[in-house]
């Protein structure tokens, strides 16, 4: 039954499908959810655009390559019309391979602690691991704006 009244719930992103929009995104769509449980035939991010991949080096990272999906994205949309694109990076999320920000030449004392941590070596070194998966991100980020300008 839940499920049933989830399916008559539109969202933005068929809102702007109708109007024209082209649609879609990369990496995680829409969630939490189980949207095919809800009677949609297709993720209500739009349609999907993750056949590219590049490995990071750093095990524990997405080896999605956001970026080149959202070029195949682009090259997909009709010429000039409007687009609604989902960036849904992995990274940063838990688990974060253990060391990664040392292995990748950063150093514990570049760490910066909020003043509730604990100053240890291990929270600097799981804090040099998270910033690593938000470089990842940003990394892809950036070539997207690029692809923009």
């Amino acid at each position: 039954m839940r499920g049933k009244q989830i399916l008559k719930l539109e969202v933005y992103t068929d809102m702007l499908a109708t109007e024209g929009y082209h649609v879609g995104f990369t990496g995680k769509g829409c969630g939490p959810t189980d949207w095919k449980a809800a009677g949609r035939k297709s993720n209500p991010a739009g349609a999907e655009y993750n056949r590219h991949f590049h490995q990071h080096g750093s095990k524990g990272i997405a080896n999605i390559d956001y970026a080149r999906n959202f070029l195949d994205f682009l090259e997909k949309r009709p010429q000039g019309s409007p687009f609604c694109f989902w960036y849904g990076g992995k990274d940063p999320h838990r688990v974060f391979k253990k060391g990664i920000g040392l292995r990748e030449g950063k150093k514990l004392s570049e760490a910066e602690l909020p003043e509730f941590y604990p100053d240890s070596p291990e929270i600097r070194s799981d804090l040099l691991d998270y910033a690593v998966h938000i470089e990842w991100f940003d990394e892809h980020l950036d070539r997207m704006l690029d692809m923009l300008k």
